[in-house]
C-alpha cells in the first residue's frame, strides 16, 4: 500500500471515529418550548393560562431525573412539578401556570427564566449531583382583550439534532469527496 493511500485511510478513520466521540457529548434530554423574548405567551390581567414546556429523552436507555427551578418570574409562574422522571426516549410535558393580578397595567412584560437541570443521585454516598442544564427564558405580556393584536406560538423542536446530523453528513461527504479526488488524482499522476 502505497503512503498517499495509506495518509487517505488513515485521515477517513481519524474523521470517523471523532464523528463518532461527538455523538456522546450530545445531551440526553432537550426542552422544547413555545415562547420566547420576542413570541411572548399573552394574558389579560385577572387571569391564569396555562401551557406546556416539553422535556425529551434522546437517551436509548436511560432515564433522567429533571429537577426545574423558576430563576426568575416566580410571582407569576407556577408549576405542578419540579422533579420530573423521564423515561429513554419518550416526552413529558410539564404544565406551566401563569397567573396575572387584576389592575396590571396593559402591555406590561414580565421576564421569566427556567432552569432545568438532569439530576442523578449516587448510591453510595446518598449525595446529588447535578449533571446537564439548560436555561430557556420568555416573557408574559399582560393584554387586555380589548386590544386586537395576536400573537401566535412559533415552535421550534428539535433543531439541534437536526444541525448536528447535518454537520455529521457534511463530514462525512466531504471525506468521502477527498477521498475520491486524491484516488483520482493519483491515478492520473501513474
Amino acid at each position: 500500500m502505497s503512503t498517499k493511500k495509506y495518509n487517505i485511510y488513515k485521515s477517513f478513520i481519524l474523521i470517523v471515529i471523532l464523528s463518532l466521540m461527538i455523538i456522546p457529548l450530545i445531551n440526553a434530554f432537550s426542552v422544547s418550548y413555545p415562547y420566547t423574548k420576542d413570541n411572548p405567551f399573552v394574558i389579560s390581567p385577572g387571569q391564569t393560562g396555562e401551557f406546556e414546556i416539553e422535556l425529551q429523552s434522546s437517551s436509548s436507555d436511560k432515564t433522567e431525573n429533571i429537577k426545574i427551578e423558576v430563576l426568575e418570574g416566580g410571582d407569576i409562574i407556577s408549576l405542578e412539578n419540579s422533579l420530573l422522571e423521564v423515561k429513554a426516549q419518550a416526552i413529558v410535558p410539564v404544565k406551566i401556570k401563569a397567573s396575572i393580578p387584576q389592575g396590571t397595567p396593559d402591555l406590561t412584560e414580565h421576564k421569566v427564566l427556567m432552569k432545568f437541570s438532569a439530576v442523578s443521585s449516587t448510591e453510595n454516598q446518598g449525595t446529588l449531583t447535578f449533571d446537564k442544564s439548560y436555561t430557556i427564558g420568555f416573557n408574559v405580556l399582560v393584554k387586555s382583550s380589548e386590544n386586537p393584536a395576536i400573537f401566535e406560538p412559533r415552535i421550534s423542536k428539535n433543531t439541534i439534532w437536526l444541525v448536528l446530523i447535518i454537520i455529521i453528513l457534511l463530514a462525512i461527504v466531504a471525506g468521502i469527496y477527498f477521498y475520491f479526488k486524491q484516488k483520482k488524482t493519483g491515478l492520473k499522476r501513474k
